[in-house]
């Protein structure tokens, strides 16, 4: 018997996680869109919030479905082990991707921490 309370935590914990990673993302790819001369105003926020839904969708029509064949065709523990690789991948693309971007941003670094140590000039 399935316990239900038990799953409605579950999914309610999964939640929670889901949004907090994806404010911090959206935050990191608002700064990085900032960086990289897109204005601040509504048409950014906009374009990235439609990027970010775009893909939560697409992640949740495709992953179950690919899931679901790969359980009939494969079995549960190749399944597993093709999931396992798949992250493995990603966590390297993840790395590899981190070391080039710290390789080649370091003007936008400097430029960031030369505005937080000196104060802006006021114009009155």
């Amino acid at each position: 018997m399935i316990n239900h309370k038990c799953l409605k935590e579950r999914n309610r914990t999964l939640s929670l996680s889901s949004a907090i990673s994806h404010s911090f993302l959206y935050l990191a790819a608002l700064h990085r869109s900032l960086a990289r001369g897109y204005p601040n105003d509504h048409t950014t926020y906009g374009l990235l919030s439609g990027v970010f839904q775009a893909s939560s969708s697409l992640g949740a029509f495709v992953g179950p479905s690919v899931g679901g064949i790969l359980l009939e065709h494969v079995g549960y523990r190749m399944s597993t082990a093709v999931l396992v690789a798949e992250e493995l991948v990603l966590i390297g693309v993840l790395i590899i991707y981190t070391f080039y971007n710290m390789a080649t941003s370091k003007k936008v670094v400097d430029d960031e921490k030369r505005f937080l140590l000196h104060k802006p000039t006021s114009s009155t």
